[in-house]
């Protein structure tokens, strides 16, 4: 578990690395790469903080 919330934490970085260059794309392209810089990190946030819930809940199983 420990690897896949590093892997989703490196994704969230990287949508948010896409938000912030996203001006660098030009006028519609900035658009398209914000919406989905922004998308893909707040997916990837959502995914992340199930894993965790999962992770707990598994603990306490224990």
């Amino acid at each position: 578990m420990k690897s896949l919330k590093q892997c989703l934490l490196i994704g969230m970085n990287l949508g948010f690395l896409a938000v912030i260059l996203s001006p660098l794309a030009g006028t519609t392209g900035q658009w398209v790469t914000l919406g989905l810089g922004l998308a893909v990190s707040a997916a990837l946030f959502v995914v992340y903080r199930r894993v965790g819930q999962l992770e707990r809940s598994r603990k306490h199983a224990d």
